[in-house]
């Protein structure tokens, strides 16, 4: 404790710092909100298995003949399962195929529940939203832990990663309306796992099958 008579010590934070935090990206600052309330992540037990045996991401694409992206789709679990290339290499190491697994699945879970119903509360009103894709009104609900918008529009990618969903699945939902007659059971799941309830997902098909009739009046 310094004396009652001395100024206190002010720590500014340097203009260089300020002006990174000021231009953070809207999904850097959201993810730190995210961790401010709920804690650090632990890693996915695959990016725990390349950093402790020291393998660079295209070092091990190279060892499993997967592809580079293979790998860090791997690592950010959006992939319902592992590819079998992946794990026969870690099988082949010695590691146990239901711990890969398992493991596997609790971070995909953990991520979910981490984003605890990112997209808010939207009303997937059917005269509303038949113009609009009900994918399009999650993404431009995305929403803060403390329940304040984001203000910005999640994009499909941004969307996978968060929902621990396969960025191509999520494409086509959006894309090929005419060939999709529902919501994909994977996006159902995760937004299961991400707190929504069971009459939410029903409104959400039902706002996409009100959508999809509507594209096909239009031709």
């Amino acid at each position: 404790m310094g004396d009652a008579n001395t100024a206190p010590t002010i720590r500014y934070k340097s203009r260089k710092k300020v002006k990174k935090e000021k231009h953070k990206s809207p999904i850097a600052l959201y993810l730190q909100n995210v961790e401010d309330k709920v804690g650090d992540l632990k890693p996915n037990n695959f990016r725990l298995l390349r950093i402790r045996k020291k393998y660079t991401v295209q070092g091990l694409a190279d060892k499993t003949g997967l592809s580079k992206q293979a790998i860090i789709r791997t690592e950010q679990a959006v992939y319902p399962v592992p590819p079998v290339g992946l794990l026969d290499f870690w099988l082949k190491q010695g590691y146990n195929y239901k711990k890969l697994m398992d493991e596997y699945g609790d971070y995909q879970l953990n991520i979910r529940q981490r984003h605890h119903k990112l997209f808010g509360e939207p009303i997937l009103d059917l005269e509303c939203y038949k113009d609009k894709h009900p994918n399009q009104v999650l993404r431009l609900n995305w929403t803060n832990p403390d329940g304040t918008p984001v203000g910005y529009v999640m994009n499909v990618t941004e969307q996978a990663k968060l929902l621990c969903v396969s960025q191509s699945v999520l494409n086509y939902f959006e894309n090929s309306v005419k060939q999709q007659h529902s919501v994909p059971m994977p996006l159902s799941s995760a937004l299961r796992d991400a707190g929504y309830s069971v009459r939410f997902l029903e409104d959400l098909d039902r706002a996409y099958v009100a959508y999809r009739k509507q594209v096909l009046v239009n031709g």
